[in-house]
């Protein structure tokens, strides 16, 4: 983990916009967060905190509710603004995901914005769901590549395969 650290400090220092006094041209967007955590609650202590606290030992900036949202916020308007902020979105599926409000737009809005710009942003993560029953429960996933969540693994394995997504894509490569 250590490595990968490593890599996504000196990633993100290579690839560091650069002052200049030029013309601006339009680019990509900017994120504040390189990842929104999508997720039923009752995920939470099981898989979903150890997945965000993993992300944020490696460095990577992560939206994640818990850590995120403060007594009295307008949680509606932060989780939109999270959304609107974060290059990627980790989408936990699960049993207790499906059929939900807001789980079902924070899905919607990152599927509207990958469709969008036509690049990967939502990263789907079965966890106790089969890929049959989320193509069943949201068919829009279908054509996008899904990660099962092993019984032999934990989330730091999840975590290490997302390190290697946002290097690629701090690379220019997706």
């Amino acid at each position: 983990l250590g490595m990968l650290q490593n890599t996504l400090s000196a990633m993100r220092d290579e690839f560091a916009p650069e002052e200049t006094h030029e013309v601006a041209v339009p680019s990509a967007p900017k994120f504040e967060y390189d990842v929104f955590v999508s997720h039923a609650s009752d995920n939470k202590q099981s898989f979903v905190d150890s997945l965000s606290a993993g992300l944020g030992r490696l460095g990577i900036k992560v939206w994640y509710d818990s850590s995120i949202l403060d007594w009295g916020d307008d949680w509606k308007s932060k989780i939109k603004e999270g959304l609107s902020k974060s290059r990627f979105g980790i989408v936990v599926l699960s049993p207790q995901f499906i059929g939900r409000e807001w789980t079902t737009k924070e899905l919607t809005e990152l599927l509207n914005r990958q469709n969008g710009r036509h690049e990967k942003v939502v990263l789907p993560l079965l966890y106790d769901l089969t890929v049959d029953d989320m193509r069943a429960k949201y068919p829009d996933l279908a054509p996008i590549q899904a990660r099962p969540i092993r019984e032999d693994e934990d989330a730091k394995d999840v975590v290490i395969d997302f390190a290697r997504i946002l290097i690629r894509a701090l690379k220019g490569g997706g």
